[in-house]
């Protein structure tokens, strides 16, 4: 494909903090070229760029993030040795070493660069000498040739994962303007919410050392379990099966009576969250308090997104932590929320014509659900919310350990629940047979997008999940490209994708794209008989105050 690639070195790996220090590039795998960035022609270099020319990065985003800050435009024709990768086997680990060593033949190397900086003393890869650099540089950009040569070749071969690939490229391009846009953070709040869970950790450790009757480390598994079930005696719930260690998680935690469980559990929440969001989210904060993620479009084995830097996908609806993401000024927040996304994806698939007419009438299909299985005309809430958990489990590839974990039951009880479930509802559990039996035939399950998941005989179970998530997920990957295409040269952008959810900060002044917005969300033809509707919450306020709106 005549790539010319291209690589960075950097200070670090924040944009917003870190700057480009050298840039190693190849067009011939037997005359790589790395200079220092001030001896780098940007002019030449940006005229390649706008040029049909195919520019070729092995993690284009991060690249592109830097570049950007010294103007350079998005390449026309852009690609990424490392997404080829992840079209090509999502199974594999997508590192430049890795690919190399998988595809190239090219023995794993052993790096010591990072033993030349002295990170405490303020040093960064730019006090790396020369020629070590240039050494590293030069053969990191000539093996991203080589990959790219390899795996484009590769997938064109197959060209429903090309054309795959070239949507992911689209979706790359429109996650870099999401992502540097970012998300605006009330730091005030955060510093409260910073000093509030670490009182509570102090008071909760406190309480838990006093209960122990010493002090030991918390963190330490095998010191907790030493206090639980040698010194107090408690019963051992099960045993990890990796190292056959007494296991302490909180669903053993749960069976346990005694007065040092709650505050263990108070202590351990507490730490989780002022550790994973408040501590993390004040380490990407750049200097106007925006909250730069990094959204990852080969995070999954299934397709879907995932976000990292922090990881804002499992923070709990009903924690204070969603209070810290704010609209800017003369901004609201609009989530789009796909109503039952899993459920109608499984309906069209399995083409389940009960379900498809549930959906017609309008009404609740898991409230429909809990009628027939509980065989009652009336159910309560929480037997409607017990079917919908249960109904996405077996969705996702739930089996009986599962079940016996998530839902406190005996090997016999579990096997029960699903004998029961699959006499009331027996066309999920052909399905899920449909499914099977395609993975073992073609070694692969395939969405309506193309997109596969290579399963073996023994993940074969797995299956119905690819299906349906993959799915999700490439329609939500589409939303990214369309949405953010639609608000091109607006005051308003999308800020998140959550599951099935995106968010996006629409200003004061165009109220008029919600609509819009709502259009292109609901616009499957393909899905046409099960409707992907969405529904709309609304905050002027934060992320947790957002409230259902009505257009």
């Amino acid at each position: 494909m005549n790539f010319f690639a291209i690589d960075t070195e950097t200070t670090g790996l924040n944009y917003w903090q870190h700057d480009i220090f050298g840039a190693s590039w190849c067009e011939d795998i037997n005359s790589p070229v790395y200079k220092t960035w001030d001896q780098v022609d940007k002019e030449a270099l940006k005229k390649i760029f706008n040029s049909d020319r195919p520019i070729l990065f092995h993690n284009a985003k991060f690249d592109l993030h830097m570049l950007r800050k010294h103007g350079f435009p998005i390449p026309k024709n852009l690609h990424d040795s490392m997404i080829m990768s992840y079209i090509y086997n999502e199974n594999t680990t997508h590192s430049l070493e890795n690919l190399s060593h998988k595809y190239l033949n090219v023995e794993k190397w052993k790096d010591d660069v990072k033993k030349l900086v002295d990170f405490d003393a303020g040093q960064t890869y730019a006090d790396v000498p020369y020629e070590v650099m240039k050494t590293y540089a030069e053969r990191d950009v000539k093996y991203t040739l080589q990959l790219g040569n390899f795996l484009a070749s590769k997938l064109k071969d197959e060209p429903k994962l090309w054309e795959l690939y070239l949507k992911e490229m689209e979706l790359l391009k429109e996650l870099i303007q999401i992502e540097e846009y970012g998300v605006k953070i009330d730091t005030a709040l955060l510093a409260d919410m910073t000093n509030h869970l670490q009182k509570e950790i102090d008071e909760h450790s406190t309480k838990v050392y006093y209960e122990a009757g010493e002090q030991f480390n918390i963190e330490s598994p095998d010191e907790l379990a030493n206090i639980l079930f040698d010194k107090l005696k408690l019963p051992v719930q099960g045993y990890t099966q990796k190292d056959h260690k007494r296991k302490i998680d909180d669903y053993c935690l749960e069976k346990l009576d005694h007065p040092i469980i709650q505050p263990l559990k108070t202590y351990r929440l507490a730490r989780h969250m002022k550790r994973t969001y408040c501590d993390n989210i004040k380490g990407y904060l750049d200097a106007g308090d925006i909250l730069h993620c990094n959204f990852k479009q080969n995070g999954t084995t299934t397709g879907r997104f995932s976000c990292v830097s922090p990881n804002l996908q499992n923070i709990p609806k009903i924690h204070r932590i969603r209070e810290l993401f704010i609209p800017r000024l003369n901004c609201k927040w609009y989530l789009f929320d796909y109503k039952q996304m899993e459920m109608r994806l499984y309906a069209y698939f399995a083409n389940d014509a009960k379900v498809k007419e549930w959906f017609k009438q309008g009404v609740d299909p898991y409230y429909e659900m809990a009628k027939i299985y509980y065989k009652k005309s009336e159910v309560t809430k929480s037997q409607r919310d017990f079917i919908k958990g249960f109904t996405l489990g077996k969705l996702y590839g739930l089996g009986i350990s599962g079940t016996m974990n998530k839902y406190h039951k005996t090997k016999r009880e579990a096997y029960r629940l699903h004998d029961e479930f699959n006499k009331a509802f027996p066309l999920v559990k052909r399905f899920n047979k449909k499914v099977i039996d395609r993975v073992l035939a073609n070694g692969f399950i395939e969405s309506p997008f193309g997109r596969r998941r290579r399963l073996n005989e023994r993940g074969s179970y797995k299956g119905m999940n690819a299906l349906i998530q993959g799915s999700g997920g490439d329609i939500m990957k589409e939303d990214m490209i369309k949405v953010n295409r639609l608000l091109a040269n607006k005051k308003s952008n999308v800020i998140i994708s959550i599951h099935d959810e995106l968010l996006v900060e629409v200003h004061n002044d165009e109220a008029y794209l919600v609509k819009e917005i709502v259009n292109v969300m609901q616009d499957y033809p393909q899905f046409e008989d099960v409707d992907m509707l969405v529904d709309i919450k609304m905050t002027d306020t934060n992320w947790k105050e957002a409230k259902k709106n009505e257009l």
